[in-house]
C-alpha cells in the first residue's frame, strides 16, 4: 500500500483535515449573528469527534442535528461567557488608562488570569456538552475539574487560538497558512477529548453510532434506514444512552388470522400479536448491537427503568462526581 494510498494514512488525514476546514467555515457562517456562536461551537466539536473516531458521519446534516439539539443550553452558556470576556477586556485596557505601577499591573493580570480559565472551561465544554446530557451548574463544574485534570492541553489549544491572529498581525504575508491554524485546533480538541471523555463512559457502554465494519449489499431499506438513524443520533451518555422508540407496523387481518389459527392448533403460546404488542415493550432501542440483544432487552427490569428515564427527560449525567 502506497503512501498515496486513499486508505493510507496520509491521504485519510488529509480527507479528516480538509471536512474540518469546511466544517470550520460552516460554524463561522452560522456564528455570524453572534449570539448562536455556541450552538455552532457545540455542533463543530459534535461532528468533528465523530470523524476522529472514524465514524460516517455527513458534515452538514450532522451539524444542523447538534445545532438544533443543543442550542439552547449552548446559548446558555455561551451568552453569559461573552459578556464575562467583554467585561474583563474593559477591566484590563481600564486599568492601562486609569492606573499605574503595580495596581495596573495586578488587575491587568487577573483579568488575564480570569480569561485564560473561561477560556478553558469553553475550550473542552464545548465538546462536552455534545457529548453529555448536563444541567449548566453541573456543566460549570465539570469544565474546571477537566481543566483543572488536563492544563497542558488547555495551554496549547490557547497557543493554536491566538497564533493565527499573532501571525496575521505580526506577519501578514504568511496570512493564508494563518488561515489554517484553526482546523488544526480543531482536530486537537476533537481528538484529545475523545481520548479524556473514554473512561468516563459508563461500564460496559457500547456506542449505537459505532462505524459498522460489515458492509450489507443485501440489507433492506428498513434496516438501511435504521442504521443512518443510529449514525446521527449519537446518544446523550446517561447510564446507558438514549433509549429509542419505535411503532410496530399494523399487522393485517391476515396475519392476525394466521397467528390464531396457530394459537388455537395447539401451539400452547398464543401469541400476542394477535392483540398487538404489550406497553412494556413500547420501548425499542436500548442501544441493542443486534436484533437478539433487543429482543432480551425488551423485557427486562433495566430497559424499563431507562424508558422511565428517557421519558422523564431530566436527570443529567454528573459523570466527574458519580464516582464511575
Amino acid at each position: 500500500m502506497g503512501i498515496f494510498s486513499p486508505e493510507g494514512k496520509l491521504m485519510t488525514s488529509l480527507n479528516r483535515y480538509v471536512d474540518v476546514f469546511f466544517l470550520n467555515l460552516l460554524a463561522l457562517a452560522v456564528s455570524l449573528p453572534i449570539i448562536t456562536a455556541g450552538a455552532a461551537i457545540t455542533a463543530k466539536y459534535y461532528v468533528s469527534m465523530k470523524l476522529v473516531q472514524g465514524h460516517d458521519v455527513k458534515l452538514i446534516r450532522g451539524f444542523f442535528h447538534s445545532f438544533k439539539e443543543n442550542f439552547k443550553q449552548a446559548t446558555m452558556i455561551w451568552i453569559p461567557s461573552l459578556a464575562l470576556f467583554a467585561l474583563l477586556t474593559f477591566d484590563f485596557f481600564a486599568a492601562g488608562r486609569l492606573l499605574t505601577g503595580l495596581p495596573m499591573r495586578g488587575l491587568q493580570a487577573f483579568s488575564l488570569l480570569i480569561a485564560f480559565f473561561l477560556f478553558g472551561c469553553l475550550l473542552l465544554g464545548f465538546p462536552m456538552l455534545a457529548r453529555f446530557e448536563l444541567t449548566n451548574r453541573n456543566w460549570i463544574k465539570n469544565s474546571f475539574a477537566l481543566m483543572g485534570l488536563h492544563f497542558p492541553t488547555v495551554f496549547l489549544g490557547l497557543i493554536l487560538f491566538v497564533a493565527p491572529f499573532l501571525l496575521a498581525y505580526f506577519l501578514p504575508q504568511f496570512a493564508v497558512v494563518a488561515m489554517l491554524i484553526p482546523s488544526l485546533l480543531t482536530l486537537f480538541v476533537a481528538d484529545r477529548c475523545v481520548v479524556f471523555f473514554q473512561p468516563l463512559m459508563p461500564e460496559g457502554y457500547v456506542d449505537p453510532a459505532a462505524p459498522i465494519l460489515d458492509e450489507f449489499p443485501d440489507e433492506d431499506a428498513s434496516f438501511a434506514h435504521m442504521r443512518e438513524e443510529a449514525e446521527m443520533r449519537w446518544p446523550p451518555v446517561s447510564g446507558v444512552g438514549k433509549v429509542y422508540r419505535e411503532k410496530k407496523p399494523e399487522e393485517s387481518d391476515a396475519d392476525r388470522d394466521q397467528d390464531l389459527a396457530r394459537a388455537s392448533a395447539g401451539d400452547g403460546r398464543a401469541t400476542q400479536t394477535a392483540q398487538g404488542p404489550s406497553r412494556d415493550q413500547d420501548l425499542v432501542r436500548a442501544s441493542a448491537e443486534d436484533e437478539a440483544d433487543l429482543a432480551r432487552a425488551l423485557d427486562s427490569s433495566e430497559a424499563r427503568r431507562i424508558a422511565e428515564k428517557e421519558r422523564m427527560w431530566a436527570d443529567p449525567h454528573d459523570f466527574l462526581s458519580s464516582g464511575r
